[in-house]
């Protein structure tokens, strides 16, 4: 089965290659030779238009082209017989632009930022929801900034789809829920490469500051087969600040009333003309002990990161080859439990330690106009040491993977295919077990788009080998169909596969006295389907609604079950599990004012306890509501997010003494955050306040006192731990 799917591809690469390469016509045109001058500007949605340094600029029919200076300029000569210039951008609208024969004056050109408003594209006008067939939420760099964003984790924080979760009491790890179930079953890609999966998972959404990104793409339902067999609820792209359009100094410093530092420094600069180099780094800092419900336990670790990335890219000679390197490197160190002043006898450490080392490659090869090469490879090492408590755990893992594809076009349709493998070898240690696994899974995709008047057709299939479970399908379709102007309606379906890391996944639950039992460990199985209706509302300014309902079903799903008793926690495969998620959202803009308000609906089932219960330690229902106004000179900035967490169930305590015992449900939760932003020229200053109402879990630990103890417990968070706290930062650009 593998085998002809390579060959499908194989034959597609070279049967469409050779229909892509046709000779150019040498009768009457401009004149081989000629050099072109110009400046490529951007539209920012305020209005303004800045150079932009980057820009690609190509003479369609062929591989010339060039990028554009720091100061949006391109000199460029022009082929016998090339009549259009296309002009493109990351954030930016392509543009074609057909010249005369006689070009004499500089020329100017404007490119519109993606999410602007146009006359053709009428749903770019929602900033949070992309145009494309898969249901896909955009996080751009502006929003990124109204709030302190610290971490990946908290840049989700006016999100409505991704939800980050409170962070336990000792470890400190947020981690994210989506579609009703955890960050594992979402496939998260940096520069399109999914290299954060696995041993990742627990501090993943740490490792990524925030100031280091330009945007997130959010993607829900079934993710692409060209990405893999994972991603069963969706994907997060991650998308980095690119070193051929960012400025050549960039710095960010926070400081909370909670102790925490942190500092951010990037700098992009062009080496040479194809040239391009950026460097990243980032320091975070947390050494203050603070107890706000007095039970002994530091709330929030004491941490220490340093995250170190550098970035080098080839862009846009004659031949119009692209290179793309990305080295990234991550020490982190988290200490907490009790207090330093509790008696030894009574302590209790929580230390972890981890180490993360990333590199990798990308490179694009135009074959003809309509098709073109790529290549993507990564090698990747991440390293573990914890004490929780009186067990240790120490984890590794090396993960390397290649793929090469291809994508051609004919008339408006797209086809995306080739061949991958991965390789990644775990190596875990908890207590007295031990784990010891290689994965081998090479495959190959195909993905097809058929565009039509109003519909867009998105058919995959990909076929994997996996050396320790066999061989498998994995097919997935999405279709997009615009009735009207300003009406879409998007359905996806797709299956997806997973092997649990069963230590790296539940890491929080092992924080208790609870006897651990291992049960069976099975690869999850799983299918995801459902749709989406989104509606533009011409009132005013242009309003959206949005309404979708996913399910995800599992054939099999490894599930923490807590309810057979207060004293064990069984891991095991449950069998049958599902997952329904349904969301509404309105936003739009009333004068100077955008607004949104969003709800959604979360119903997760497992069968845990020996029958079948409602997965414990979620809110079923959340509100969200974000206010953002800017003044019309950018001077002054006011952001405002509330969020509203109802009640939701608990496992069971019944066997614990009635003093240990908890209530089945945990209480709805309020939370306010705010930012003011004041902008200095290429300065920016701003304060703001996490969590105004001091919403806490007030009893996050059970049997604090006797943290050796058979009743201890510290897995059942529910709520903020953090109590209210002030901040304040700066940003300062230099170039731009």
């Amino acid at each position: 089965m593998i085998v002809c799917l390579m060959s499908i591809c194989l034959a597609l690469v070279v049967a469409v290659g050779l229909k892509g390469q046709h000779p150019e016509g040498h009768g009457r045109g401009p004149k081989e030779g000629v050099r072109i001058h110009g400046f490529v500007y951007g539209e920012e949605p305020d209005g303004a238009r800045r150079p932009l340094p980057g820009a690609r600029v190509r003479w369609v029919g062929t591989t010339v082209g060039t990028i554009t200076a720091s100061d949006g300029h391109f000199i460029l000569s022009r082929p016998l017989g090339a009549d259009t210039l296309r002009i493109s951008s990351v954030g930016y609208r392509s543009r074609d632009t057909v010249l005369p024969a006689q070009v004499t004056d500089t020329l100017r050109i404007v490119l519109v930022a993606a999410y602007e408003v146009s006359q053709v594209e009428v749903e770019a006008a929602a900033p949070t929801i992309a145009p494309a067939p898969v249901k896909t939420e955009l996080i751009t760099s502006r929003q990124l900034e109204q709030s302190a964003c610290c971490s990946l984790a908290e840049s989700f924080e006016k999100s409505p789809t991704v939800e980050a979760t409170f962070s336990d009491p000792l470890t400190g790890a947020r981690q994210i829920q989506m579609l009703g179930l955890t960050g594992a079953y979402v496939q998260t890609l940096t520069e399109a490469v999914p290299v954060m999966r696995g041993l990742a998972l627990p501090f993943q959404w740490e490792f990524v500051p925030g100031p280091f990104l330009e945007g997130i793409a959010i993607s829900k339902g079934a993710a692409s087969v060209v990405e893999g067999y994972e991603g069963l609820t969706g994907t997060i792209a991650l998308n980095y600040r690119k070193p051929y359009n960012d400025v050549p100094f960039f710095a960010n410093s926070y400081a909370s009333t909670a102790g925490r530092l942190e500092l951010n420094l990037t700098s992009a600069h062009r080496l040479s003309s194809r040239w391009f180099g950026m460097g990243f780094l980032h320091g975070r800092l947390t050494s203050w002990e603070r107890d706000v419900n007095g039970d002994g336990f530091i709330d929030m670790p004491l941490l220490r990161q340093l995250n170190a990335m550098a970035w080098l890219s080839h862009l846009g000679d004659t031949t119009a080859i692209e290179f793309h390197a990305l080295a990234k490197g991550v020490v982190e160190e988290r200490r907490s439990g009790t207090l330093s002043a509790v008696e030894a006898s009574r302590s209790y450490a929580v230390h972890t330690r981890e180490r993360r080392g990333e590199l990798i490659l990308k490179s694009t090869i135009p074959v003809s106009e309509t098709t073109q090469l790529g290549l993507r490879a990564a090698i990747v090492g991440q390293w573990i040491e914890a004490t929780l408590g009186l067990r240790p755990y120490t984890g590794s893992e090396y993960m390397s993977m290649v793929k090469f594809m291809g994508v051609s076009e004919w008339s408006e349709m797209q086809l995306r295919y080739g061949v991958d493998v991965m390789n990644d070898l775990y190596d875990e240690r908890f207590a007295d077990t031990a784990w010891t696994r290689r994965e081998i899974v090479p495959g190959a995709f195909v993905e097809a788009t058929f565009p039509f008047s109003t519909v867009t057709l998105v058919a995959g299939l990909r076929g994997d080998w996996h050396n320790l479970y066999g061989a498998f399908l994995t097919p997935r379709a999405y279709l997009k169909w615009r009735p009207v102007t300003l009406v879409t309606l998007r359905l996806s379906g797709g299956r997806g596969m997973r092997v649990p890391n069963v230590v790296a996944d539940n890491l929080p639950y092992f924080l208790s006295a609870r006897r651990i039992v291992w049960g069976q460990i099975s690869p999850e199985w799983g299918w995801n389907y459902g749709g989406s209706v989104t509606v533009l509302l011409p009132v005013g300014e242009l309003w959206t609604v949005d309404v979708e309902a996913f399910r995800t079903e599992f054939r099999n799903q490894v599930v923490p079950d807590m309810d057979a008793s207060a004293r064990l926690l069984l891991l095991q495969d449950v069998g049958r599990a599902y997952a329904n998620s349904v969301l509404v959202q309105l936003e739009g803009k009333i004068a100077d004012i955008e607004l949104r308000l969003a709800y959604r609906w979360w119903d997760t089932w497992a069968r845990t306890g020996g029958q079948w219960r409602r997965r414990p330690l979620v809110s079923p229902h959340r509100v969200l509501a974000t206010v953002h106004y800017e003044m019309a000179d950018r001077q002054w900035q006011v952001d405002a997010t509330l969020v509203w967490n109802s009640s939701g169930r608990l496992p069971t305590s019944a066997g614990n003494p009635d003093s240990l015992r908890w209530s089945e449900r945990f209480p709805a939760v309020f939370r306010v955050n705010g930012q003011i932003t004041r902008r200095f020229g290429a300065w920016e200053l701003y304060i703001g306040v996490e969590n105004a109402t001091n919403a806490l879990q007030r009893v996050a630990v059970i049997d604090p006192q006797n943290p050796r103890g058979p009743y201890f417990d510290a897995s059942l968070v529910w709520g903020p731990l953090e109590a209210r706290l002030f901040y304040i930062g700066m940003r300062w650009r230099i170039g731009q």
